[in-house]
């Protein structure tokens, strides 16, 4: 996920300016969006689909099963405001409501 890359070939797109805000929402429903704001690209939006793996819901998977984008993710830390997480690959990354 990436507003300054080529859906086709992944390219980069010469002069894009990235993101300057990411919105995350998640229903209950299972599926989740994605909201880019802040780039000369314009506004993009994403919407998959999401899953609890685990019973005590700190493990869940994203994406489509045929989709190189989808994976998994680990949550290391959840409060009202924060959410401390690692994906598939390793990566740390963390959430917070403004």
């Amino acid at each position: 996920m990436n507003i300054c890359e080529n859906d086709y070939d992944e390219s980069y797109v010469e002069g894009c300016t990235p993101a300057t805000s990411i919105s995350i929402s998640f229903s209950a429903f299972g599926t989740y969006s994605i909201v880019f704001l802040g780039s000369n690209q314009g506004t993009s939006v994403e919407t998959e689909p999401w899953a609890w793996i685990s019973s005590d819901q700190t493990f869940f998977s994203y994406g489509y099963d045929d989709d190189d984008d989808g994976g998994t993710v680990t949550i290391q830390t959840l409060t009202d405001t924060s959410l401390v997480a690692v994906d598939d690959d390793g990566q740390k990354f963390t959430l917070s409501a403004l």
